[in-house]
């Protein structure tokens, strides 16, 4: 949520990564969408809400067009997910919200992808094949839940569409050295971004290594080409030579 940058950057001290306020807004992905659609990238509808006044169900399925999926408007590593293929679906999950503050959003049926970007550059494409359907918790973090193919199989003018995506997504959060953007691609190829993630997974086997290895640039390269700009502006700041 920015907090841990926002106390760096008042020590003065130089890091890699994204700086608090950008961290901050795409912490909070409906806050992130606004920007985005401001910015002219596709982005899906929503409801925002809070756990103490949640929408009727028949009239949020209206709206957004079900089916849907309700997301936690300010956590990560997809918890609270959950997925609602009618009125009565939704219900049930509404009855159980843990967290104060949530999205509804209109699920699209198709393919789900991730692209790094570092420096302002796109990497490759990885699509994200989980085999129960859904990328919730258990399928991200479960080995053997999930395949994930690197690069994705898709048309150069698709792949080149959604890295052009992922670019100006990264560059209207006002993000630096690295994120992650995670799009959707419905059954007409056309791409819709869902969130960005300032400080993706970096184990070998996350998908921002995954995107990077698209590109040939291995996990090694990845880190140095992250970190590299830091010592560039701790550089600056102190005339390092």
């Amino acid at each position: 949520d920015g907090a841990f940058q926002q106390l760096l950057e008042s020590a003065g001290v130089e890091f890699a990564g994204c700086e608090s306020a950008s961290s901050r807004l795409t912490f909070d992905k409906s806050e992130t969408k606004k920007v985005l659609g401001e910015a002219g990238v596709p982005v899906l509808p929503e409801i925002v809400f809070d756990r103490n006044s949640p929408p009727d169900s028949e009239e949020a399925f209206e709206i957004l067009e079900g089916p849907l999926v309700l997301k936690p408007l300010k956590e990560g590593s997809s918890l609270g997910l959950g997925f609602a293929d009618s009125p009565a679906e939704l219900e049930r999950l509404l009855a159980n919200l843990a967290f104060d503050f949530w999205m509804l959003e209109k699920r699209i049926i198709g393919r789900e992808v991730s692209v790094g970007v570092i420096d302002g550059k796109p990497l490759g494409i990885v699509e994200i094949r989980p085999k129960s359907g859904q990328f919730d918790y258990e399928s991200k973090y479960t080995k053997g839940k999930t395949e994930f193919l690197a690069p994705a199989p898709m048309s150069d003018s698709l792949s080149d569409r959604i890295r052009g995506i992922a670019q100006k997504s990264y560059e209207a959060c006002d993000c630096r050295d690295y994120a992650r953007v995670d799009v959707m691609i419905d059954l007409f190829d056309r791409p819709y971004v869902l969130e960005l993630n300032t400080i993706p997974g970096m184990k070998e086997t996350s998908l921002m290594p995954k995107s990077a290895s698209c590109l040939g640039m291995n996990f090694k390269a990845m880190l140095k080409s992250i970190i590299e700009p830091a010592i560039l502006r701790f550089r600056s700041k102190y005339s390092v030579c």
